[in-house]
């Protein structure tokens, strides 16, 4: 496969490359590699999402609180315990790389949940069969749900550095 790109962007990858210690083909099969890895993360997360939500896994009844720990989680009934982890995981970034973040992070995300309730379609199709992804405009996250009837079920709420 070949990838083409402009003299400006081949002298930015030249001078990435040459700092990073390494050639730009090298480079950019590096970076398309992490790209495929991290989309595999992702639609695998999302298929776990659908699996619990086929399961009736997920919560009708959504709460956050702060826990004593000073993380940022969710309580939520009946999620099992493996939802709730990875749910409590993904709260805990903010708080790890920029304490003050969490709580505003945690609203944002918020709103753009509830939003959905006024316009389900509003995120674009998603990866996975029947779901669709909203993307948060001032986060790096991404909400992915599905329709089902007449609920909005969230499936996984990704952020692209919770693996990392």
């Amino acid at each position: 496969m070949e990838v083409h790109f402009n003299p400006e962007q081949e002298a930015q990858l030249s001078q990435i490359a040459s700092h990073a210690g390494t050639d730009t083909e090298r480079l950019v099969k590096d970076a398309v590699l992490r790209l495929l890895e991290q989309d595999a993360r992702f639609r695998a997360a999302v298929r776990e999402g659908i699996a619990q939500a086929d399961r009736g896994n997920l919560s009708k009844r959504k709460r956050w609180t702060r826990v004593s720990s000073g993380c940022l989680t969710l309580d939520a009934y009946p999620l099992d315990a493996n939802r709730r982890s990875g749910l409590a995981k993904h709260l805990r970034l903010p708080e790890r790389t920029r304490a003050h973040l969490a709580k505003p992070t945690v609203i944002e995300i918020r709103k753009s949940v509830r939003s959905l309730k006024k316009f389900p379609q509003r995120g674009r199709m998603g990866r996975e069969e029947s779901t669709r992804e909203l993307l948060h405009r001032r986060l790096p996250h991404i909400i992915a749900y599905r329709m089902k009837h007449d609920a909005v079920e969230i499936l996984h709420i990704w952020h692209p550095a919770q693996d990392r």
